[in-house]
């Protein structure tokens, strides 16, 4: 086991566990490890009780009810050290939680705004004269699964206006890779006409003249 780190939080009964990196690796509570980025059952003699980004996606899930707003398709909830140590502390009592989602529900407005602000692909599509431009393409990996990049409609409308003949889909969820809020690469295929989608044998293709449609590989 790597050497870890110990760093107090707002509540006196949750620690953070930072990595030689000083990168997060988990909580110490209580009751055992929470939110854990080790893959190991347990972290000092503690037992892993939680996984991170099944916690995260258990706090989302919370968040989205609790604050009331609505999220754009694509967004996610962005998740510190603090806001996991909120929701795993015993000692976080109800008004301490009503002034944190106050909080919480006010970051999350303007997180949104900076998404959507930043979000070229929707903002500033490729426009016909960057498409001729660029000129004729043999491949595209696209980014399908969204959060913090492009989604599944946002790649259709890039290789709509790109016309390759290959696409390569890329970051989408794929069991067990891939965080769990981003999204899986169906949505995306299932924009294109079936007969246009190609599932691989392997990892890997050879591009030829002769290679057309959507190529998925296989992990």
């Amino acid at each position: 086991m790597e050497m870890l780190l110990y760093q107090s939080t707002q509540f006196r009964d949750v620690k953070k566990i930072l990595d030689r990196a000083h990168g997060f690796a988990g909580l110490l509570t209580a009751g055992g490890i929470e939110a854990s980025r080790l893959d190991v059952p347990f972290v000092c003699d503690q037992k892993v009780l939680s996984r991170y980004d099944d916690a995260c996606a258990d706090i989302r899930r919370i968040l989205t009810m609790q604050l009331g707003l609505e999220l754009p398709k694509g967004f996610s909830i962005p998740l510190e050290a603090e806001d996991l140590a909120v929701f795993f502390s015993q000692q976080c009592g109800l008004q301490q939680m009503q002034d944190y989602l106050t909080q919480k529900r006010e970051r999350t407005q303007a997180d949104i705004q900076t998404w959507l602000r930043d979000r070229p692909w929707d903002t500033h599509p490729v426009t016909a004269e960057q498409a001729a431009a660029i000129g004729p393409v043999d491949a595209v990996l696209v980014p399908v699964g969204g959060v913090y990049t492009v989604d599944a409609a946002g790649a259709k409308a890039v290789c709509d206006a790109l016309h390759p003949r290959c696409v390569v889909p890329m970051h989408y969820h794929h069991v067990p890779y891939g965080l769990t809020e981003v999204d899986s690469v169906e949505s995306f295929l299932e924009l294109w006409p079936a007969e246009e989608v190609h599932h691989l044998q392997g990892a890997a293709f050879e591009l030829t003249e002769q290679t057309t449609g959507v190529m998925v590989p296989s992990f």
